[in-house]
Protein backbone atom coordinates (compact mmCIF):
# COMPACT_ATOMS: atom_id res chain seq x y z
CA UNK A 1 0.00 0.00 0.00
CA UNK A 2 1.54 3.29 -0.91
CA UNK A 3 2.37 5.33 1.76
CA UNK A 4 1.42 9.75 2.59
CA UNK A 5 -0.10 11.48 0.47
CA UNK A 6 1.27 12.04 -3.79
CA UNK A 7 -0.57 14.38 -6.51
CA UNK A 8 0.46 14.51 -10.21
CA UNK A 9 -0.61 17.70 -11.87
CA UNK A 10 -0.39 18.22 -15.44
CA UNK A 11 -0.19 21.96 -17.22
CA UNK A 12 -0.43 22.63 -20.74
CA UNK A 13 -0.56 25.22 -23.35
CA UNK A 14 -1.87 24.70 -25.96
CA UNK A 15 -3.10 26.56 -29.56
CA UNK A 16 -6.30 25.51 -31.07
CA UNK A 17 -6.78 27.13 -34.35
CA UNK A 18 -10.55 28.21 -35.45
CA UNK A 19 -12.41 25.91 -34.24
CA UNK A 20 -15.66 25.34 -32.03
CA UNK A 21 -14.85 22.59 -29.28
CA UNK A 22 -17.26 23.11 -26.97
CA UNK A 23 -20.71 25.05 -27.97
CA UNK A 24 -23.49 26.61 -25.40
CA UNK A 25 -27.18 26.44 -26.08
CA UNK A 26 -26.70 29.06 -28.81
CA UNK A 27 -24.58 27.20 -30.60
CA UNK A 28 -21.52 29.50 -29.54
CA UNK A 29 -17.55 28.62 -28.34
CA UNK A 30 -18.05 28.59 -24.42
CA UNK A 31 -16.55 31.86 -23.29
CA UNK A 32 -15.82 33.21 -19.55
CA UNK A 33 -14.48 36.28 -18.13
CA UNK A 34 -11.54 35.77 -16.34
CA UNK A 35 -8.87 38.88 -15.27
CA UNK A 36 -11.76 41.06 -16.36
CA UNK A 37 -12.01 39.99 -20.03
CA UNK A 38 -13.41 37.36 -21.95
CA UNK A 39 -11.36 34.32 -22.56
CA UNK A 40 -12.44 30.86 -24.85
CA UNK A 41 -13.73 27.85 -22.32
CA UNK A 42 -13.52 24.49 -22.91
CA UNK A 43 -15.82 22.70 -20.33
CA UNK A 44 -14.18 20.13 -17.96
CA UNK A 45 -16.71 17.82 -18.86
CA UNK A 46 -16.44 18.16 -22.57
CA UNK A 47 -12.30 17.81 -21.98
CA UNK A 48 -12.84 14.63 -19.36
CA UNK A 49 -14.85 12.77 -22.18
CA UNK A 50 -12.41 13.08 -24.90
CA UNK A 51 -9.92 11.73 -22.41
CA UNK A 52 -12.32 8.93 -21.18
CA UNK A 53 -13.26 7.80 -24.38
CA UNK A 54 -9.49 7.50 -25.65
CA UNK A 55 -8.94 6.17 -22.08
CA UNK A 56 -11.14 3.60 -22.07
CA UNK A 57 -9.85 1.55 -25.55
CA UNK A 58 -6.70 0.28 -23.46
CA UNK A 59 -8.70 -1.42 -21.14
CA UNK A 60 -9.83 -5.16 -21.15
CA UNK A 61 -13.75 -5.08 -22.53
CA UNK A 62 -14.56 -6.62 -18.81
CA UNK A 63 -13.15 -3.77 -17.29
CA UNK A 64 -15.38 -0.81 -18.74
CA UNK A 65 -17.81 1.43 -17.29
CA UNK A 66 -20.95 2.80 -19.17
CA UNK A 67 -22.66 6.65 -18.56
CA UNK A 68 -25.64 5.75 -19.77
CA UNK A 69 -29.62 5.85 -19.43
CA UNK A 70 -29.74 1.98 -20.87
CA UNK A 71 -28.85 0.67 -17.57
CA UNK A 72 -32.25 -1.65 -17.62
CA UNK A 73 -31.01 -3.30 -20.93
CA UNK A 74 -27.70 -3.89 -20.41
CA UNK A 75 -28.74 -5.85 -17.33
CA UNK A 76 -30.66 -7.34 -18.80
CA UNK A 77 -28.79 -8.52 -21.36
CA UNK A 78 -26.57 -9.80 -18.62
CA UNK A 79 -29.58 -11.84 -16.85
CA UNK A 80 -30.52 -13.06 -20.21
CA UNK A 81 -27.45 -14.66 -21.11
CA UNK A 82 -27.09 -16.42 -17.40
CA UNK A 83 -30.56 -17.51 -17.99
CA UNK A 84 -30.86 -18.24 -21.15
CA UNK A 85 -34.78 -19.41 -20.93
CA UNK A 86 -36.22 -16.44 -19.34
CA UNK A 87 -38.50 -14.60 -21.57
CA UNK A 88 -37.32 -11.12 -22.43
CA UNK A 89 -40.61 -9.10 -20.43
CA UNK A 90 -39.43 -11.23 -17.65
CA UNK A 91 -36.02 -10.51 -17.97
CA UNK A 92 -36.86 -6.59 -17.90
CA UNK A 93 -39.31 -6.49 -14.90
CA UNK A 94 -36.93 -8.51 -12.53
CA UNK A 95 -34.44 -5.99 -13.73
CA UNK A 96 -36.97 -3.34 -12.89
CA UNK A 97 -37.60 -4.40 -9.60
CA UNK A 98 -34.09 -5.12 -8.73
CA UNK A 99 -33.34 -1.28 -9.46
CA UNK A 100 -36.68 -0.43 -7.49
CA UNK A 101 -35.10 -2.46 -4.71
CA UNK A 102 -31.97 -0.64 -4.42
CA UNK A 103 -33.72 2.07 -5.30
CA UNK A 104 -31.84 3.33 -8.29
CA UNK A 105 -35.32 3.96 -9.88
CA UNK A 106 -38.88 4.53 -8.36
CA UNK A 107 -41.38 2.61 -8.43
CA UNK A 108 -44.27 4.60 -10.63
CA UNK A 109 -46.98 3.03 -8.89
CA UNK A 110 -46.03 4.09 -5.59
CA UNK A 111 -45.49 7.22 -6.81
CA UNK A 112 -49.00 7.71 -8.60
CA UNK A 113 -50.64 6.89 -5.71
CA UNK A 114 -48.87 9.48 -3.49
CA UNK A 115 -49.31 11.98 -6.19
CA UNK A 116 -52.97 10.65 -6.29
CA UNK A 117 -53.23 12.09 -3.06
CA UNK A 118 -51.37 15.46 -3.22
CA UNK A 119 -53.00 16.28 -6.47
CA UNK A 120 -56.26 14.93 -5.78
CA UNK A 121 -56.25 12.80 -9.30
CA UNK A 122 -59.32 10.87 -9.66
CA UNK A 123 -57.88 7.63 -11.03
CA UNK A 124 -54.37 5.87 -10.32
CA UNK A 125 -53.89 6.21 -14.02
CA UNK A 126 -54.37 9.82 -13.55
CA UNK A 127 -51.81 9.87 -11.16
CA UNK A 128 -49.07 8.27 -13.15
CA UNK A 129 -49.31 10.17 -16.18
CA UNK A 130 -48.67 13.13 -13.78
CA UNK A 131 -45.76 11.35 -12.49
CA UNK A 132 -45.10 11.01 -16.27
CA UNK A 133 -45.79 14.53 -17.47
CA UNK A 134 -43.46 15.86 -14.24
CA UNK A 135 -40.71 14.58 -16.50
CA UNK A 136 -40.39 10.77 -14.53
CA UNK A 137 -37.40 9.97 -17.38
CA UNK A 138 -34.39 7.34 -16.87
CA UNK A 139 -31.18 9.38 -15.92
CA UNK A 140 -27.82 8.63 -16.90
CA UNK A 141 -26.14 6.49 -14.04
CA UNK A 142 -22.48 5.50 -14.60
CA UNK A 143 -21.97 1.46 -14.03
CA UNK A 144 -19.22 -0.82 -14.71
CA UNK A 145 -19.15 -4.18 -16.50
CA UNK A 146 -18.43 -5.87 -13.19
CA UNK A 147 -21.48 -4.58 -11.27
CA UNK A 148 -24.14 -5.18 -14.37
CA UNK A 149 -22.85 -8.84 -14.02
CA UNK A 150 -22.69 -9.11 -10.16
CA UNK A 151 -26.38 -8.10 -10.13
CA UNK A 152 -27.39 -10.03 -12.81
CA UNK A 153 -25.76 -13.10 -11.24
CA UNK A 154 -27.55 -11.86 -8.03
CA UNK A 155 -31.26 -12.01 -9.79
CA UNK A 156 -30.46 -14.87 -11.06
CA UNK A 157 -29.56 -16.91 -8.03
CA UNK A 158 -32.38 -15.50 -5.87
CA UNK A 159 -35.44 -16.34 -9.00
CA UNK A 160 -33.41 -20.26 -8.41
CA UNK A 161 -34.13 -20.13 -4.80
CA UNK A 162 -37.34 -18.76 -5.13
CA UNK A 163 -36.93 -16.02 -3.14
CA UNK A 164 -38.13 -12.54 -3.39
CA UNK A 165 -35.63 -9.81 -4.47
CA UNK A 166 -36.43 -7.59 -1.75
CA UNK A 167 -35.05 -10.56 0.57
CA UNK A 168 -31.47 -9.86 -1.09
CA UNK A 169 -31.65 -5.70 -1.16
CA UNK A 170 -28.58 -5.26 0.69
CA UNK A 171 -26.47 -7.64 -1.47
CA UNK A 172 -27.98 -5.82 -4.58
CA UNK A 173 -27.32 -2.20 -2.86
CA UNK A 174 -23.52 -3.85 -2.38
CA UNK A 175 -22.79 -4.89 -5.82
CA UNK A 176 -23.39 -1.52 -7.26
CA UNK A 177 -20.75 0.26 -4.43
CA UNK A 178 -18.07 -2.33 -5.31
CA UNK A 179 -16.12 -3.60 -8.21
CA UNK A 180 -16.62 0.35 -9.12
CA UNK A 181 -13.93 -0.08 -12.19
CA UNK A 182 -10.74 2.18 -13.49
CA UNK A 183 -12.96 4.68 -15.10
CA UNK A 184 -15.56 5.24 -12.19
CA UNK A 185 -12.50 5.25 -10.05
CA UNK A 186 -10.85 7.98 -11.94
CA UNK A 187 -13.96 10.29 -13.03
CA UNK A 188 -16.30 9.75 -10.36
CA UNK A 189 -19.71 8.69 -10.48
CA UNK A 190 -22.77 11.11 -9.04
CA UNK A 191 -25.93 9.53 -7.64
CA UNK A 192 -29.02 11.89 -7.69
CA UNK A 193 -31.37 8.74 -6.88
CA UNK A 194 -28.97 7.54 -3.70
CA UNK A 195 -25.87 9.31 -2.36
CA UNK A 196 -24.76 5.73 -1.30
CA UNK A 197 -23.89 4.96 -4.51
CA UNK A 198 -22.18 8.29 -5.23
CA UNK A 199 -18.09 7.88 -5.88
CA UNK A 200 -15.40 10.61 -5.26
CA UNK A 201 -13.64 10.89 -8.38
CA UNK A 202 -9.35 10.60 -8.41
CA UNK A 203 -9.43 12.94 -11.10
CA UNK A 204 -9.84 16.81 -10.86
CA UNK A 205 -9.85 18.47 -14.69
CA UNK A 206 -10.52 22.19 -14.88
CA UNK A 207 -12.24 24.04 -17.85
CA UNK A 208 -9.42 24.93 -20.36
CA UNK A 209 -9.50 28.63 -20.74
CA UNK A 210 -7.55 31.10 -23.42
CA UNK A 211 -4.32 32.95 -21.93
CA UNK A 212 -5.57 35.96 -23.93
CA UNK A 213 -8.55 37.83 -24.45
CA UNK A 214 -10.81 36.47 -26.93
CA UNK A 215 -13.68 37.58 -29.13
CA UNK A 216 -15.74 34.84 -30.97
CA UNK A 217 -16.42 35.76 -34.41
CA UNK A 218 -18.89 34.36 -37.20
CA UNK A 219 -18.02 32.65 -40.11
CA UNK A 220 -20.69 33.10 -43.54
CA UNK A 221 -20.84 29.98 -45.15
CA UNK A 222 -22.98 29.08 -48.32
CA UNK A 223 -23.94 25.67 -49.60
CA UNK A 224 -24.01 25.15 -53.47
CA UNK A 225 -26.61 22.56 -55.34
CA UNK A 226 -23.93 20.06 -57.22
CA UNK A 227 -26.93 20.12 -60.04
CA UNK A 228 -28.38 23.12 -60.28
CA UNK A 229 -25.05 25.87 -59.59
CA UNK A 230 -27.34 28.64 -59.98
CA UNK A 231 -26.85 30.73 -56.85
CA UNK A 232 -26.48 29.22 -52.97
CA UNK A 233 -28.44 26.29 -51.94
CA UNK A 234 -28.14 27.31 -48.51
CA UNK A 235 -27.10 30.47 -46.00
CA UNK A 236 -26.11 30.03 -42.85
CA UNK A 237 -23.40 31.06 -40.17
CA UNK A 238 -21.54 29.69 -37.46
CA UNK A 239 -19.40 31.02 -34.65
CA UNK A 240 -16.00 29.94 -34.03
CA UNK A 241 -12.77 31.36 -32.27
CA UNK A 242 -9.02 30.94 -31.95
CA UNK A 243 -6.73 30.68 -28.60
CA UNK A 244 -3.99 29.20 -26.39
CA UNK A 245 -5.51 27.29 -23.79
CA UNK A 246 -4.29 26.63 -20.47
CA UNK A 247 -5.03 22.61 -20.03
CA UNK A 248 -4.94 21.73 -16.21
CA UNK A 249 -5.66 17.98 -14.58
CA UNK A 250 -4.27 16.38 -11.43
CA UNK A 251 -4.57 12.83 -10.32
CA UNK A 252 -4.63 11.99 -6.59
CA UNK A 253 -2.64 9.00 -6.95
CA UNK A 254 -2.48 7.94 -3.26
CA UNK A 255 -6.38 7.09 -3.69
CA UNK A 256 -6.45 5.48 -6.77
CA UNK A 257 -3.72 3.33 -5.32
CA UNK A 258 -6.25 2.34 -2.61
CA UNK A 259 -8.93 1.81 -4.73
CA UNK A 260 -6.84 -0.67 -7.79
CA UNK A 261 -4.50 -1.98 -4.61
CA UNK A 262 -1.50 -2.14 -6.93
CA UNK A 263 0.92 0.38 -7.55
CA UNK A 264 2.11 -1.28 -10.78
CA UNK A 265 -1.30 -1.28 -12.13
CA UNK A 266 -1.81 2.62 -10.40
CA UNK A 267 1.45 3.67 -12.13
CA UNK A 268 -0.22 1.72 -15.57
CA UNK A 269 -3.31 3.87 -15.51
CA UNK A 270 -1.45 7.47 -14.37
CA UNK A 271 0.85 6.45 -17.53
CA UNK A 272 -2.37 5.73 -19.79
CA UNK A 273 -4.65 9.29 -18.57
CA UNK A 274 -1.67 11.61 -19.19
CA UNK A 275 -1.27 10.45 -22.73
CA UNK A 276 -5.06 10.76 -23.29
CA UNK A 277 -4.72 13.83 -21.59
CA UNK A 278 -1.95 14.74 -24.21
CA UNK A 279 -3.97 13.34 -27.47
CA UNK A 280 -7.12 14.14 -27.06
CA UNK A 281 -9.56 16.91 -28.48
CA UNK A 282 -13.46 17.48 -27.90
CA UNK A 283 -15.32 16.60 -31.24
CA UNK A 284 -17.11 19.61 -31.60
CA UNK A 285 -17.50 20.69 -35.11
CA UNK A 286 -14.15 18.96 -35.64
CA UNK A 287 -15.02 17.96 -39.20
CA UNK A 288 -15.63 21.27 -40.04
CA UNK A 289 -12.21 22.85 -38.89
CA UNK A 290 -9.84 20.21 -38.27
CA UNK A 291 -8.60 21.75 -35.11
CA UNK A 292 -5.93 18.24 -34.37
CA UNK A 293 -3.49 20.41 -32.28
CA UNK A 294 -1.06 18.61 -29.63
CA UNK A 295 0.33 21.20 -26.82
CA UNK A 296 3.20 23.29 -27.40
CA UNK A 297 4.16 23.27 -23.76
CA UNK A 298 3.55 20.02 -21.02
CA UNK A 299 4.74 20.48 -17.20
CA UNK A 300 3.80 17.65 -14.99
CA UNK A 301 4.69 17.30 -11.35
CA UNK A 302 4.62 15.00 -8.71
CA UNK A 303 3.63 17.06 -5.40
CA UNK A 304 3.49 15.58 -1.87
CA UNK A 305 1.04 18.46 -0.03
CA UNK A 306 -1.76 19.32 -2.46
CA UNK A 307 -2.40 19.90 -6.10
CA UNK A 308 -1.89 23.70 -7.83
CA UNK A 309 -3.87 25.06 -10.52
CA UNK A 310 -1.31 27.83 -12.26
CA UNK A 311 -3.75 29.48 -14.03
CA UNK A 312 -3.44 32.98 -11.51
CA UNK A 313 -0.69 33.30 -14.39
CA UNK A 314 -2.80 34.35 -16.61
CA UNK A 315 -4.91 36.33 -14.54
CA UNK A 316 -3.88 39.84 -16.23
CA UNK A 317 -4.33 38.48 -20.21
CA UNK A 318 -1.55 37.70 -22.28
CA UNK A 319 -1.47 40.30 -24.23
CA UNK A 320 -1.09 40.06 -28.77
CA UNK A 321 2.52 40.30 -29.92
CA UNK A 322 4.98 39.43 -32.75
CA UNK A 323 5.93 36.78 -30.03
CA UNK A 324 1.89 35.19 -30.76
CA UNK A 325 0.50 33.53 -27.08
CA UNK A 326 3.05 30.41 -26.75
CA UNK A 327 6.22 32.08 -25.68
CA UNK A 328 4.39 34.79 -23.06
CA UNK A 329 2.23 32.67 -21.72
CA UNK A 330 4.66 30.41 -21.24
CA UNK A 331 7.05 33.02 -19.50
CA UNK A 332 4.30 33.56 -16.93
CA UNK A 333 3.83 29.92 -16.38
CA UNK A 334 7.28 30.02 -15.16
CA UNK A 335 7.26 33.07 -13.03
CA UNK A 336 3.90 31.92 -11.31
CA UNK A 337 5.10 28.80 -10.62
CA UNK A 338 8.81 29.69 -8.98
CA UNK A 339 6.42 32.70 -6.86
CA UNK A 340 4.12 30.16 -5.87
CA UNK A 341 7.28 27.41 -5.12
CA UNK A 342 9.16 30.28 -3.10
CA UNK A 343 6.45 32.07 -1.14
CA UNK A 344 3.18 29.76 -0.52
CA UNK A 345 3.84 26.61 -1.91
CA UNK A 346 6.08 22.94 -1.05
CA UNK A 347 7.96 22.49 -4.88
CA UNK A 348 7.08 19.36 -6.34
CA UNK A 349 9.20 16.53 -5.12
CA UNK A 350 9.70 15.34 -9.08
CA UNK A 351 8.79 17.58 -12.39
CA UNK A 352 9.76 17.05 -15.79
CA UNK A 353 9.09 19.49 -19.12
CA UNK A 354 8.09 18.43 -22.78
CA UNK A 355 9.17 21.38 -25.49
CA UNK A 356 11.37 24.17 -25.32
CA UNK A 357 9.39 26.94 -23.98
CA UNK A 358 9.87 26.41 -19.74
CA UNK A 359 13.84 26.29 -19.32
CA UNK A 360 13.56 27.59 -15.67
CA UNK A 361 11.36 24.61 -14.59
CA UNK A 362 13.73 22.24 -16.18
CA UNK A 363 15.60 22.11 -13.38
CA UNK A 364 14.38 19.13 -11.22
CA UNK A 365 13.69 16.46 -13.92
CA UNK A 366 14.55 18.21 -16.88
CA UNK A 367 13.52 18.58 -20.42
CA UNK A 368 12.11 15.23 -22.20
CA UNK A 369 9.74 13.88 -24.76
CA UNK A 370 6.46 11.90 -23.67
CA UNK A 371 7.57 8.56 -24.73
CA UNK A 372 10.37 9.37 -21.74
CA UNK A 373 7.98 11.38 -19.26
CA UNK A 374 5.66 8.68 -19.64
CA UNK A 375 8.37 6.10 -18.91
CA UNK A 376 9.89 7.96 -16.26
CA UNK A 377 6.62 8.56 -14.26
CA UNK A 378 5.36 5.08 -14.34
CA UNK A 379 8.37 3.65 -12.77
CA UNK A 380 8.53 6.01 -10.18
CA UNK A 381 5.19 5.08 -9.03
CA UNK A 382 5.11 1.33 -9.63
CA UNK A 383 8.19 1.58 -7.55
CA UNK A 384 6.43 2.95 -4.15
CA UNK A 385 5.76 0.76 -1.16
Amino acid sequence: MMKGKLFLDIHALQVVPPSCLNRDDTGAPKTAIFGGVQRARVSSQSWKRAIRTGFRDGLDKNELSYRTRQVEELIKAKLMAILPDVSEESAAALVKEALITMGLVSDKSKDASKNKKNTGADTAEEATEEVANAGQKKVMFFISTFQMQDIASIIARTVAEGKKLATVKKELKDALKKKNGIEIALFGRMSAADAEFSVDACVQVSHAISTHEVENEVDFFTAVDDVDTEGAAHLGDSEFNSSTLYRYATVEVHSLNEYVGDTEKTAKIVRDFIKQFVVSMPTGKINSYANNTIPSVLYVTLREDKPLNLSPAFERAIPASTEGFVVPSAKALEEYALDAYGDFSMPPIKSFVVGKYLPKLEGQGGRVNLSTLLDTVEDYIGGLE
